[in-house]
């Protein structure tokens, strides 16, 4: 009897400090990237201008990663790009709000191409997309405006990086909360915005934690309201008939 009360005490013990082992062999995966204007400084946008001026910012540059074993690693070597657009393609006012719409990007949904850190002995990159426009919103007359909604993780590849890859929280394919503000230093917010030059600065973060359930695609919805459609008049026309 005490010998099998000691068996079972060793097999315990043993199988927590496999599970304890693996728990720490298991490499941590990035939880949130952060971004902002340039190391949280200003960018001029002015209409017409040449190298980039005339270019408002709708991805903006990464600056820390946050892993899911709590640490926080800077950008670092690689390359990403940003996305930019020269105004918006429409224009929006209801009350007191304004929203600037700017049209999907043309490079298959692409909003960051390689989110790249690399510190130490790890790193991490991928593809990040919009699965729609993307829509600025603010207060009309204020100095403070937002972009906020869900991503799309497009690609994850650890390329040639083997173990020293840290993969994102979430799988490919995945929809993933996102969000930037975007604060205005020397005017306000008006249909006018894009018509002149101003002053700008932003921040944001991309949070792999928070997935979206399933939703379904606009197209989706289109076909969903149709079919609710055709029912609801085949429904009528059966009660028709039966007047």
């Amino acid at each position: 009897m005490k010998k099998n009360s000691v068996r079972w005490t060793l097999i315990a013990a043993l199988s927590v400090a496999a599970s304890m082992s693996s728990a720490a062999a298991t490499p941590p995966t990035v939880d949130k990237i952060y971004s902002s204007t340039w190391d949280h400084g200003r960018i001029h946008f002015q209409p017409g201008a040449t190298q980039g001026y005339d270019q408002f910012h709708l991805s903006l540059a990464l600056d820390d990663y946050e892993l899911s074993d709590g640490t926080t690693w800077e950008s670092g070597a690689g390359g990403y790009s940003n996305l930019y657009a020269a105004g918006p393609t429409s224009i929006e006012v209801h009350g007191d709000s304004i929203a600037y719409r700017f049209a999907q990007p043309a490079n298959g949904e692409l909003l960051y191409h390689y989110t790249s850190f690399m510190f130490g002995d790890q790193v991490a990159g991928g593809n990040i997309g919009t699965p729609s426009d993307l829509v600025v919103t603010a207060k009309l007359g204020g100095t403070t405006a937002t972009i906020s909604g869900y991503v799309k993780v497009l690609a994850n590849d650890p390329l040639w990086f083997g173990d020293r890859f840290r993969y994102y929280s979430a799988p490919v394919g995945s929809s993933v909360f996102f969000q930037q503000t975007y604060t205005l230093s020397d005017t306000v917010f008006d249909r006018e915005l894009f018509q002149r030059a101003f002053w700008y600065s932003g921040s944001g973060v991309i949070d792999f934690t928070q997935v979206a359930s399933a939703v379904p695609e606009p197209r989706t919805y289109a076909l969903f309201l149709g079919g609710l459609l055709v029912v609801g008049a085949t429904v009528r026309r059966s009660r028709d008939g039966k007047a």
